[in-house]
């Protein structure tokens, strides 16, 4: 067995500085990709030529160390597979119509058996009466998915003791867990595989006697005492908390900290004054909000209406900036379709534009009837989709979507590629049959429903530069790595 060791670091420590400690063949494991974000970013601060740690997240160690010759599947790759397992009788029993009533099920499955793995049995001997009918519906849902792992993995079950390969990481002798304060119980039962081969390191941020070594888990959370004026602050509203911090910031500087900054909307009231804390997600780019419109008009299209809109529903939509700077309406166009909802005209189509009707209330506007044309053919081209290639060629073919590039985001359209082929790469051979078999309703509705889901709040790269004199609410986390130091409000 190589060694293992532990090193606890002081709260008045910079772990991002402590990183420079481990350059040469370590291996550096963080908790999550959200802090090997937050890591990351320190990087600049480094010397230039420096040697750069390696970091990864505890989920991207385990995949280099367990390998298997089967397909693993991870993300929505994963549900679809697990769907297939349901019998007739499963859905009914659990009113799973499609594969978006099954989600949040197929996620609670992964948690259990995630967590449980290798002693089921320990369990079963402990579940209480309420929980048994949820836990035979796994129980037996994980009977079929074994049956129908001949080529594929699912990646909860992927990390076995059979499955080790340490070749992969080879060039490290140690591993090095960087802050990870408590492991999942299947990550406890592998590290003495790890030490076999590489030298183990546990870096806390915590003191000694808080930790409980055997059990890789905190004992308890010893009180500091706090060094200096300490003071807590009480609002009403969002309103009341930006002013309160406006005030504030002209007597002295400091760093604002929330445990969950995307739910401040400071830069909505006070856009001079503070940073979007949200900036860093794809929610924020011009293509996931045009992605959200064409959703919401194909949720309002009337029933029975194929290939027409509400006006009404029209006219707000490319009022939006998205659609006028995508399709370039402007006001006048604006003016002509007030003039039809004054007639009392309440639909639209490609069709109707040639209506005489029409036309003479309009009048002769070709560059009007060519944006609107365009602009329904985009949208209802999409209730067309029936595999995975058509929505490539829509995006490739039918969008221009370069026109979604954007300077503060400069990694947008490679994250949503790298998105989109993650949920179409393999669909239609023999396991992932026709998408038919999944959804309910329109098939491509469903699919760009699916697409929308799966992009929703991914982390960006941001390129904008703020000035100093704005205020930005950061995540709790990165107090811990801070290089500056300043006075520190926790929200």
């Amino acid at each position: 067995m190589k060694q293992k060791t532990f090193r606890y670091l002081s709260y008045q420590e910079n772990l991002a500085e402590r990183l420079l400690d481990y350059r040469k063949d370590s291996y550096i494991v963080v908790e999550n990709n959200q802090i090997k974000s937050i890591l990351m970013s320190q990087y600049y601060h480094f010397p230039i030529l420096a040697e750069r740690p390696i970091i990864f997240s505890l989920e991207e160690l385990f995949s280099y160390l367990f390998v298997s010759s089967h397909a693993i599947l991870k993300d929505v790759k994963r549900i679809f597979f697990l769907y297939r397992c349901l019998s007739k009788e499963m859905k009914n029993a659990w009113q799973i119509q499609s594969y978006f009533d099954f989600v949040d099920i197929a996620n609670e499955f992964f948690m259990l058996y995630e967590e449980i793995q290798g002693k089921e049995a320990e369990l079963e001997t402990m579940i209480s009466a309420w929980q048994k009918e949820k836990y035979n519906f796994f129980k037996e849902l994980k009977e079929r998915l074994e049956k129908k792992q001949d080529k594929y993995l699912l990646k909860e079950f992927a990390w076995t003791k059979e499955r080790y390969s340490p070749q992969n990481l080879h060039h490290f002798s140690k591993i090095v867990f960087f802050d990870i304060p408590s492991f999942p119980n299947r990550c406890k039962t592998l590290l003495p595989l790890l030490q076999e081969d590489f030298d183990l390191e546990f870096v806390l941020q915590v003191p000694r006697e808080d930790f409980e070594e055997e059990k890789l888990m905190l004992r308890q959370v010893s009180p500091k005492l706090w060094e200096g004026d300490f003071f807590c602050y009480e609002v009403g509203s969002e309103w009341e908390e930006a002013l309160y911090l406006l005030a504030e910031k002209e007597k002295k500087d400091f760093f604002v900290y929330s445990s969950s900054p995307h739910e401040k909307h400071f830069s909505n009231l006070f856009p001079q004054s503070f940073i979007d804390s949200s900036r860093n997600s794809f929610n924020k780019t011009k293509l996931y909000q045009f992605i959200e419109l064409q959703l919401n008009l194909l949720r309002e299209k009337e029933v029975g209406q194929k290939d027409t809109l509400p006006l009404e529903t029209l006219l707000s939509a490319v009022q939006k900036r998205v659609c006028r700077e995508y399709y370039g309406f402007w006001e006048e166009d604006f003016i002509l379709l007030r003039k039809l909802l004054k007639e009392e005209y309440r639909l639209i189509s490609m069709k109707l534009l040639q209506n005489t009707n029409y036309i003479e209330i309009i009048g002769e506007h070709p560059s009007f009837c060519q944006k609107v044309s365009i602009f329904l053919e985009d949208l209802f081209a999409i209730e067309t989709w029936k595999t995975g290639k058509d929505i490539y060629d829509y995006f490739e073919q039918h969008i221009e979507i370069q026109k979604w590039k954007e300077e503060e985001y400069p990694d947008v359209l490679d994250v949503f590629y790298e998105v989109l082929s993650r949920l179409y790469a393999t669909q239609g051979n023999e396991d992932f049959p026709s998408y038919e078999k999944y959804f309910e309703g329109n098939l491509g509705r469903n699919l760009y429903q699916l697409l929308y889901r799966s992009l929703d709040s991914i982390y960006l790269k941001s390129a904008q530069s703020f000035s100093e004199e704005k205020m930005e609410i950061r995540d709790w986390h990165s107090v811990m790595y801070e290089k500056k130091r300043k006075r520190r409000l926790f929200s």
